[in-house]
């Protein structure tokens, strides 16, 4: 039992990233859209 606890304290922490913004669209070179949205031609928010 102790091995399996020595082998998660030598794991890397993760990362947990939560943003709040009032805009739909994060700057993080890609495009995210909610489910359920399509892609409409001329739309300047795909």
């Amino acid at each position: 039992v102790k091995d399996l606890v020595a082998l998660r304290v030598d794991q890397e922490p993760r990362v947990v990233l939560r943003t709040t913004t009032d805009a739909d669209i994060l700057e993080d070179g890609f495009r995210w859209r909610k489910y359920g949205q399509k892609v409409v031609k001329g739309n300047p928010h795909p």
